[in-house]
């Protein structure tokens, strides 16, 4: 990228956008889709970034911002620091129930084997069909409900699926080693995970996240909550911060990290 004749802002589109957004992910400064399109999120990582750097926040990517911006990814490679951006594509984003959001109050847990299943192109089964395998009640689904339905399922289906809870730290030594394995296992092709969580630190839920974020150590979840879809729920993506989902993992008794794992 030749700093001295960039002038990229909110409307520019292309190949060099798709490249500013890459060196902003590398620094963590972005976590959205590479995509060349210069919208609010570009606009709001760059005045971020520029904040961080003591320049002037207009959002403006010009020939002063694109010079630190090239300097500090320069270091970063020669320091050999990991930024490491794990990102979970084949999630239903759709809002509403049966994609992003959950039918019910209490479908969260069908809602999760629903999105994992995706992962092995397995799309036939609906919320309240896997709730019906699983025995879903008013009260929830157990851990060995939601086992249930996913034996059930890859029965019909033919194939071989196992299930396998842990600890969130079996997942490694330290907060960035664990959410690494999160986010390795969330990526992996033959493998899909969600957890068990006291979401708000005050309900019971099942969860799995959109993107991990080792280098700010932020989160997306793919919130199948929020506002009401008919007698469900919409659904949103929602910034958390690692401290606090650790927090809301803490809060379940269990081995809370469900790994599917397709053989």
């Amino acid at each position: 990228m030749e700093c001295n004749k960039i002038n990229l802002k909110r409307g520019s589109k292309g190949e060099q956008v798709k490249e500013l957004q890459t060196l902003l992910q590398k620094m963590g400064y972005y976590n959205g889709r590479i995509d060349g399109d210069y919208g609010d999120l570009t606009v709001s990582s760059v005045k971020t970034y520029q904040k961080k750097k003591g320049l002037l926040q207009d959002g403006v990517f010009g020939p002063i911002t694109c010079k630190k911006l090239q300097a500090d990814t320069t270091s970063s490679d020669d320091k050999k620091i990991n930024y490491t951006i794990f990102t979970d594509t084949h999630l239903c984003e759709r809002r509403g129930g049966d994609c992003l959001g959950q039918i019910s109050s209490f479908h969260c847990g069908p809602n999760c084997i629903k999105q994992c299943l995706r992962r092995f192109g397995i799309t036939g089964y609906n919320q309240r069909t896997i709730g019906g395998y699983a025995g879903t009640t008013t009260a929830g689904t157990s851990h060995a409900g939601l086992e249930t339905a996913i034996a059930k399922i890859a029965r019909l289906e033919g194939i071989n699926l196992k299930v396998e809870w842990k600890n969130f730290s079996d997942l490694g030594s330290n907060s960035k080693e664990r959410w690494k394995r999160y986010g390795d296992l969330m990526t992996d092709d033959n493998k899909a995970v969600f957890h068990h969580e006291l979401y708000r630190s005050k309900y019971g839920h099942y969860s799995l996240l959109k993107q991990v974020n080792t280098n700010s150590m932020s989160l997306i979840v793919a919130n199948s909550l929020g506002s009401r879809c008919g007698s469900g729920y919409c659904g949103y993506m929602e910034n958390r911060s690692t401290s606090t989902q650790e927090q809301y993992i803490r809060g379940i008794s269990q081995k809370s990290i469900c790994i599917i794992t397709k053989n």
